[in-house]
């Protein structure tokens, strides 16, 4: 199945989930909006990357696991 890692502009790196950490130089945070049966959708950590390709890869490989 191919998953498309969807550009936002909400996003200040562009991707949707990947947020660059001002806080700490360099690094790129991912997270993922889970949905659940009954009740409003869970935010789940995944990490933080060093490159945003990293970071891309990790959170297309999370959405794969989930289906």
């Amino acid at each position: 199945m191919k998953i498309k890692i969807s550009k936002t502009e909400n996003s200040n790196t562009g991707f949707k989930g990947i947020q660059q950490r001002f806080d700490r130089k360099g690094i790129f945070e991912v997270s993922v909006s889970v949905p659940r049966k009954k009740t409003y959708a869970t935010r789940v950590f995944i990490g933080n990357y060093d490159t945003l390709k990293e970071a891309k890869k990790a959170r297309k490989e999370f959405i794969l696991g989930l289906l």
